[in-house]
């Protein structure tokens, strides 16, 4: 075959572009030949020119098959359609999933691209199908899919790619195919039996076949460059790539990575933070610097993730997981992403009211409820699940009309666009496999246009990118200035037989598929080492020394270095952090303090906060910074309590003092309970079906009425008392709850106790529910001031009380005034306290734990007062907060620590 340059062949192209058609070996080397060709005549002073008839393998089939349908057309004949690699994919999913109905697959589609691959395989090395090895279960398999795959072939009247290399040799050797007078061949030194069969075909009817070849041979400069780690060894490459683009700016860099796909993220963060700092999650991808060769799967695309995350949610009667519904009311792609408040509130709804699974309507309950506008909450009501079959044509215009209605996808960057691009596309190839499909549900129609995603590879264009990185296929024919090869070691290089599914190993030696046995892989490893090598004048080749704490050598295929060099380490800081100006330390821990005139928010909840860390109390009340509430099946422990509360309320509203608790026998007892207890829940269900289900109901009911009995048996046990206050109301008015003002050391409050109990000859008695451990009222630290808040309201208050409801510590407890022990006997008179509580008063009297709450009071209304923010926490605190990312408290005791250590 003779040879042609680079140069000779813009020539060719420059005088007469038709005659000089060229087939590349990939669209990479195609598309890089037409952009070479287009700057050379730019720099030639040309403003239009001719394009130039040059086609990547695939592409170049596709256009002669089209011109052999056209040929059989005029001659009166029907050529077959040619499938597309959608409806192929479709078809071979469906014979798979037939041929499995009655023993399914734990992955079908991969299954059914394990055999097109096989399919693919055996048309481009001559293997003769059906491989009829009865001995062989996957050989079997692959027959009798391979029978039903070639009936449904033939009843659509269609063929498949892998079968155009044989069909357009038969067409040109029967004189149905025009052949071109001259072809140029691109990088296609490593045919398969198939691609060289329609070559020489081509040959023999007449075409002058030319090998594209370098300007002139290269003899490159190699340099070795041993590194400790994989990662060192992609900082020591982008430090190297970004000082030779500095020195010189219009030098054609390229990379090439045997594993690309597995290195990617890696590589890409690690390139980012050496030549583009700058670059923010939010930019356009298009931005760098680099061009890498293999992108992501196009479903993993942000834009295109958020179609399939809304269209999977209007597909799925039950609604999705709260945190797949709250990703997608997240997403800059809809138009709720104009309103994040309103989302915010909806999130902080639903999450609030423990839902485990939301439905578009739910959410749009949630988004009313935070007083959205219709027009943000209509389209998800529009989002009904759509229970009939229909062909994929239909269910196409059904996607694209349901994410219309959501303004999807907004103002997009120019990645984003080309992505929306592209599933515009794959929309409508997935339109076109009606013919394959049959009529199916929409759930079924998101999962086939999924798969279709993810086996679609996306790599957003962006300009004229001089720095390229690439596998090692994607370099076939590619000549740069600076050529940087990674991962050339002995593991890596050469590879592995890596045989093709489905088919015999001794059936793909047999037929030479290189990538079958070790002896091709070697060989077809030479070959390609050979051609990187010619590549370009200046050569790097990198590998890490140590993979998997396991030392390794450079491969054996390539140059050797002369001497050995101690393998380079990653730089971290990178270099151009280094110079960066020494950050400074700054300590705010000082915030607005709350206006004067104002309740304060959070009431003694915040005070008690405040106590324990001044930080964790502006952040919980001020700033809302609380974490996302995570839903659980079941009542949570706040839950639980509050339903405590309403119970006993209701139980006390009934019975209103003692004596009518003492009238009762303990049947009579147990009825009244039951009564209260089976009308909270049922008032708690009809507010939250999804989280009291039967069996719910039927656990809190059991447990609350054993919980509210025990303590009012503990009732009967004390002085006679009547209720005075029930959630701050008075037991005799309609309102089931009020609010009480009060102002501590200058800290208005809005507060509201649980209940006030008066105890004829003694006075009143302050209760506060719980259904936890509680707290002890003296302490250091008055980090729960509830019920210290509560006796400055009560006047003539004598004692305080947790009414505690909880396995195996039901009943009362807390201080009580030494001469009014009887009026709550369990309550620990205060004389009787225990150190250490006993060491912080000043007597052992009541008025003595008033003063001292009240100076424990004083203090922390005075922090608020001053706008205190420090991050210090009490000893513990830490352990049950949630703010850690706020307050950053653990990196600053490890700064902390390392000082000492530095000065030590």
């Amino acid at each position: 075959m003779q040879g042609i340059s680079r140069q000779a062949l813009f020539t060719a192209w420059k005088s007469a572009p038709a005659d000089a058609p060229v087939l590349c070996a990939t669209r990479r080397l195609a598309d890089d030949l037409v952009r070479d060709y287009a700057r050379q005549r730019h720099g030639e002073g040309a403003t239009a020119w001719r394009a130039p008839d040059c086609r990547h393998w695939r592409a170049w089939l596709t256009d002669r098959y089209a011109e052999h349908v056209l040929a059989e057309a005029r001659a009166g004949r029907t050529a077959p359609r040619l499938l597309s690699d959608a409806e192929a994919r479709t078809l071979w999913r469906a014979v798979v999933e037939d041929a499995t109905r009655n023993r399914p697959l734990l992955q079908t589609p991969g299954m059914s691209r394990l055999a097109a691959e096989a399919w693919q395989s055996a048309h481009d090395y001559h293997i003769t199908l059906p491989l009829r090895l009865a001995d062989d279960e996957d050989a079997s398999a692959f027959d009798a899919w391979t029978r039903t795959f070639r009936d449904r072939l033939h009843a659509l009247g269609a063929v498949t790619g892998a079968e155009l290399p044989a069909l357009l040799a038969d067409s040109v050797r029967a004189g149905t195919l025009a052949v071109p007078g001259r072809l140029v061949i691109a990088a296609l030194d490593r045919t398969t039996p198939a691609q060289q069969a329609l070559l020489d075909t081509l040959a023999e009817a007449g075409s002058r076949l030319e090998r594209l070849t370098p300007d002139e041979p290269v003899t490159p400069a190699i340099t070795h460059q041993p590194c400790r780690d994989p990662g060192a060894e992609l900082d020591v490459t982008a430090r190297a790539i970004r000082e030779h683009a500095l020195r010189a700016p219009n030098a054609r860099i390229g990379v090439v990575v045997p594993d690309l796909g597995g290195r990617l993220d890696a590589l890409r963060r690690r390139f980012d933070a050496v030549l583009c700092p700058w670059l923010r999650p939010e930019d356009d991808p298009a931005r760098r610097p680099y061009a890498v060769s293999q992108g992501d799967a196009l479903a993993v695309q942000p834009v295109v993730a958020t179609a399939l995350a809304w269209l999977d949610w209007a597909c799925s009667p039950g609604g999705v997981a709260i945190e797949d519904a709250c990703r997608c009311l997240r997403s800059p792609y809809w138009l709720g992403a104009e309103h994040p408040a309103w989302l915010a509130g909806a999130e902080h709804t639903l999450r609030d009211r423990g839902f485990e699974r939301v439905t578009p309507a739910t959410a749009a309950r949630a988004l009313e409820y935070a007083e959205a506008p219709v027009a943000l909450s209509a389209p998800l009501r529009g989002l009904v699940p759509d229970r009939e079959q229909a062909p994929p044509s239909v269910w196409s215009q059904r996607f694209a009309a349901l994410l219309d209605a959501l303004r999807w996808p907004g103002a997009l960057d120019s990645a984003e666009f080309q992505a929306q691009r592209a599933w515009n596309e794959a929309l409508g190839d997935f339109a076109r496999t009606d013919a394959v499909s049959g009529r199916i549900t929409a759930r079924a129609a998101l999962s086939r246009l999924r798969d279709q995603l993810n086996d679609q590879p996306f790599q957003p264009q962006g300009g004229d990118t001089r720095i390229q990185v690439m596998g090692l296929l994607e370099a076939a024919g590619q000549h740069f200035d600076t050529l940087h090869v990674l991962g050339m070691d002995e593991t890596a290089w050469p590879p592995g037989a890596r045989p093709v599914a489905l088919i015999p190993e001794t059936v793909q030696r047999a037929a030479g598929v290189p990538q079958a046995s070790a002896d091709g892989q070697l060989a077809r490893a030479r070959a390609i080492t050979g051609e990187l090598l010619q590549s370009a004048p200046e050569i790097v080749l990198s590998w890490a020394t140590t993979i998997d704490e396991q030392p390794v050598r450079l491969s054996p295929l390539l140059p050797a270095p002369a001497a050995p060099a101690e393998p380079a380490a990653s730089a971290h800081p990178p270099a151009w952090q280094a110079q960066c100006p020494a950050t400074e330390d700054w300590q705010d821990a000082r915030a607005q303090p709350p206006p004067p005139s104002t309740a304060l928010r959070g009431g003694e909840r915040r005070l008690g906060e405040h106590a324990e860390c001044p930080f964790r109390a502006l952040a919980h009340h001020a700033l809302a910074a609380d974490a996302p509430a995570e839903p659980e099946p079941a009542p949570d422990a706040r839950e639980r309590g509050v339903l405590a509360h309403e119970i006993m309320a209701a139980i006390w509203r009934r019975l209103g003092d003692s004596g009518a608790l003492d009238k009762l026998d303990a049947a009579a007892q147990r009825d009244l309970v039951g009564e209260c207890v089976d009308a909270c829940l049922d008032e708690r269900r009809q507010r939250a079906p999804h989280r009291f289900s039967d069996g719910v109901v039927a656990v809190e009911s059991s447990r609350m009425q054993r919980h509210a009995n025990a303590l009012l048996d503990a009732d009967r046990a004390r002085a006679p008392f009547h209720v005075e206050w029930l959630e701050g109301a008075d037991i005799d008015s309609d309102a089931r709850q009020r609010d009480h003002e009060l102002t501590v050391h200058g800290v208005p409050l809005r507060v509201r106790p649980d209940r006030v109990d008066v105890v004829p000859g003694f006075g009143r008695i302050v209760i506060d529910y719980k259904t936890g451990r509680a707290a002890s009222a003296v302490g250091n630290a008055l980090s729960s001031p509830q019920l210290a808040v509560y006796a400055e309201l009560v006047a003539d208050c004598v004692g305080v009380a947790y009414a505690v409801l909880r396995a195996g510590d039901t009943g009362y407890a807390g201080l009580i005034d030494n001469d009014s022990v009887d009026a709550l006997p369990t309550l620990t008179p205060v004389e009787k306290l225990r150190r250490p509580a006993a060491d912080v008063l000043d007597d052992k009297d009541w008025p003595a734990v008033r003063r001292l709450w009240d100076a424990q009071l004083a203090a922390t209304a005075a922090g608020l007062r001053a706008g205190d923010a420090r991050v210090a926490p009490l000893a513990g605190v830490c352990r049950r907060c949630d703010l850690q990312p706020l307050c950053r408290i653990h990196a600053r005791d490890r700064l902390a620590t390392a000082d000492d250590g530095d000065a030590a």
